[in-house]
This record gives structure tokens, C-alpha cells and sequence, in this order.
């Protein structure tokens, strides 16, 4: 991944209309660590990593990510469907989260690495589930992010192919 990145939240908390869904919550994520969170459905995993992802804005208290090394850190994000775009290919899915400078080395390998080589020209309702979860899990690594969100990335993939691609994750 790219340059190191520190997180740091200080959640007071999180309301959707008069439901309140998160509470307290402090938190500090240093670089290069692994953090997971871990709960029942519904006790608001994914809304958290939506306020950090930026997505959700309405809350109280302050989320922060720091690079030392240039102002804008780079977040990458998988989330729990791989929300692919019908219209595009494969290919054309990874490479859209490179907009600003693709790289057809870098599209080319990740895929590679994910094993979606021989499907780069194949649209996301030619693929199976457990493969449009590795498009998705391309296209975030791709970007070579500072901070990677990960929501239930595995969840539609069988084992052994879970398995790679966690070593892959720690690898990257």
C-alpha cells in the first residue's frame, strides 16, 4: 500500500432521524495496522465505515486521517455488495478507480493476482458472485490506498480463493 496513514476517531454519535445507532466511540488506527470490527448485524458496522469513509456526514464528533506524506490520503473502500458498474467490463471497473492516471500494467496485474486475467472483457452479469467480489477487491487494491476499508470482503467467496486473496491483502 502507499504512504503510511494514521486514523483517528472520536465518535460522540450517530443518529439516523431519532434512532441513534452509534454511541462513544474512540478509536486510533496507526499505520500499517489491521483493526477489526466485530458485532451482530445491524449494530451499525457498515454505517462506520461509512463515516470514515466520508459517505455518511452527519454526526457527532471527529473522524481524521493523517499523511505525513502528502495532503490528501488515498482511501479505498470494498464494500458488502461490489457495487460494479453494469456498462463497464471488468477491465474497465478496476481501471475506473484509476480515472485521474490509469495504468494498464498495474489494472492488468491486479487482475492478474486476483485471478480475473482470462475475464478482463466480461461485464458484471457474466460473472459469478464470488468473482464480481474479486472485481471489487481489484479495483480497491488497484488504487494502492492508504487506508482500506474492507466490509465482509470475503463473505461470497469459497475458501481457498478467501484464503489467497487474505494473503494477497497482506501482502499488498
Amino acid at each position: 500500500m502507499a504512504s503510511p496513514s494514521s486514523l483517528d476517531i472520536k465518535l460522540d454519535a450517530k443518529h439516523f432521524g431519532p434512532q441513534q445507532v452509534l454511541g462513544s466511540l474512540a478509536l486510533e488506527v496507526a499505520s500499517g495496522e489491521f483493526v477489526s470490527v466485530v458485532g451482530p448485524s445491524g449494530c451499525g458496522k457498515t454505517t462506520l465505515l461509512n463515516l470514515i469513509a466520508g459517505i455518511e456526514s452527519d454526526y457527532q464528533g471527529s473522524i481524521r486521517m493523517t499523511n505525513p506524506q502528502s495532503g490528501s490520503p488515498r482511501l479505498g473502500y470494498v464494500f458488502q455488495t461490489p457495487r460494479l458498474m453494469p456498462w463497464l467490463s471488468v477491465y474497465d471497473n478496476v481501471a475506473l478507480a484509476l480515472a485521474e492516471s490509469p495504468d494498464e500494467g498495474r489494472v492488468t496485474t491486479i487482475l492478474d493476482q486476483v485471478g480475473l486475467a482470462g475475464n478482463a472483457d466480461k461485464y458484471p452479469v457474466q460473472l459469478s458472485g464470488g468473482m464480481q467480489r474479486r472485481a471489487a477487491l481489484a479495483r480497491a487494491f488497484v488504487t494502492e490506498p492508504n487506508l482500506l476499508l474492507l466490509d465482509e470482503p470475503f463473505v461470497s467467496l469459497d475458501q481457498p480463493s478467501a484464503q489467497r486473496l487474505r494473503g494477497l491483502l497482506v501482502e499488498l
